[in-house]
């Protein structure tokens, strides 16, 4: 899901509860701001995808940092380029990931 204008702790906290609900889930969340984007990445217990391995491959393509464990992690970086090609590479690294 793509947020604008959010708070980062709101889409955290609704990160964080879908994960505990679910047993079989991953949620990929950005922020769009005027100026940056920030990126929330959560699984909960049956996935193996890992998140901190996830947002560390696509934050340098907007020059950003971040990080976390396995099960959640973010970061943010600079609005270079869009929310939905950001989405996109974190959906295609998953898929590789699970290869």
């Amino acid at each position: 899901m793509i947020y604008h204008n959010r708070p980062l702790i709101e889409i955290q906290e609704l990160a964080k509860a879908i994960t505990m609900q679910v047993t079989f889930c991953i949620v990929l969340f950005i922020n769009e701001t005027d100026q940056h984007l920030q990126v929330v990445c959560g699984r909960s217990t049956e996935p193996t995808a890992n998140m901190n391995l996830l947002i560390k491959e696509v934050l340098p393509k907007i020059n950003g940092r971040g990080g976390g464990k396995n099960s959640f992690a973010q970061g943010g970086g600079e609005k270079i380029t869009s929310a939905e090609e950001v989405m996109q590479d974190l959906i295609d690294t998953i898929l590789k990931q699970n290869e």
